[in-house]
C-alpha cells in the first residue's frame, strides 16, 4: 500500500483505476499490478442526472499525492480541448495520472512531458482558430453556424418535444 507523508504524519494515498467499458480479466490485472486499490468502469448505461460524469466524480475525489491510472488516452473520449483542460485539474491537484498503454510515439516522454505537450498543442490549436476567425472577420465573412430564423427555431423546438429529430 502507498503511503502518503504530511505535516501530520502518514496516511494511505489513493490508487483508482479508471476505464470506460468493459474490463477484461487481462486489463484487470494490468491495473491491479500498477497499485489500483480501486477501480471504477463507467459504462453507457450509467447516466449521471446532474451532468456530472463518473470520471468528474471521482477527480473531484482525489487529493494531493493521489494517484489515477487509466489504460489510454483515448479511454477518457475527451477532445483535445477537454484533455488540456482535464491534465490542467490533475497537475493542480497534484494527482499522478499512469497511462498504461501509451502510443508508440508517446512511448518515450514521461506522463509529465505528455500532458504539457497536449497543453501546447492544445493551446496553439487555439490560436489557429483565433486567427482563421479574425483573418474571416476581416474578409466580411460570417464565421460560425449560419442562422436560422425564427419559423425554423420553432419547428425544431417542435420536432425536438415530439421525439422527431427531422425537418
Amino acid at each position: 500500500m502507498k503511503m502518503k507523508k504530511t505535516e501530520k504524519g502518514m496516511f494511505m494515498m489513493t490508487v483508482c483505476g479508471y476505464i470506460n467499458g468493459n474490463l477484461t480479466k487481462e486489463l484487470y490485472k494490468e491495473f491491479v499490478a500498477h497499485g489500483a486499490t480501486t477501480l471504477v468502469i463507467e459504462t453507457e448505461e450509467v447516466n449521471e442526472s446532474d451532468g456530472q460524469t463518473i470520471l468528474d466524480a471521482l477527480i473531484n475525489g482525489l487529493s494531493e499525492g493521489d494517484q489515477l491510472i487509466i489504460y489510454n488516452v483515448s479511454n477518457l473520449k475527451k477532445t483535445l480541448f477537454e484533455l488540456a483542460i482535464f491534465f490542467k485539474i490533475l497537475i493542480d491537484r497534484d494527482v499522478e495520472l499512469v497511462i498504461l498503454n501509451k502510443d508508440e510515439l508517446f512511448n518515450t516522454m514521461t506522463d509529465t512531458e505528455f500532458f504539457e505537450f497536449i497543453i501546447d498543442l492544445c493551446e496553439e490549436n487555439k490560436r489557429v482558430v483565433q486567427e482563421k476567425t479574425k483573418i474571416a472577420e476581416r474578409k466580411n465573412r460570417q464565421v460560425g453556424r449560419p442562422r436560422v430564423s425564427e419559423e425554423t427555431i420553432e419547428k425544431i423546438r417542435y420536432l425536438r418535444t415530439q421525439k422527431n429529430y427531422t425537418l
